[in-house]
């Protein structure tokens, strides 16, 4: 168990979404969920917030990557997401209108970027 906390704490993907958690309730939502997941993917946080039940995906770059966060969002993620959500609302009984979100978080030399997009 300790080995399994110890290696999340040092995972890319699960300080990301630690980020994208704390910025996500200072703008105002309330997280229903995070890291939902079925046979076919995950989403990596689940919100409510102005009447929206958001479904938020969570991109992180470091000094190591290549491209910023947003470039890995791509048009098959969206799709799958879309999928993932459609589950979900099907699975949970929920009619909340549904909006896909996107956290895109950029590290580079101590300094930290959130880019919040809305509706995509």
């Amino acid at each position: 168990m300790f080995w399994n906390l110890f290696g999340k704490l040092f995972n890319k993907g699960f300080i990301g979404e630690q980020v994208a958690t704390l910025y996500l309730i200072d703008k105002g939502y309330t997280i229903i969920e995070r890291n939902w997941k079925c046979k076919i993917g995950e989403i990596d946080i689940i919100a409510k917030k102005d009447g929206f039940l958001c479904f938020i995906e969570v991109k992180r770059r470091t000094k190591f990557d290549d491209f910023p966060a947003e470039y890995h969002f791509d048009y098959k993620k969206k799709r799958k997401l879309e999928k993932l959500i459609e589950i979900y609302l099907k699975k949970n009984k929920i009619e909340l209108p549904p909006r896909l979100e996107l956290i895109a978080i950029n590290e580079e030399k101590g300094e930290r970027k959130i880019n919040h997009y809305v509706g995509l």
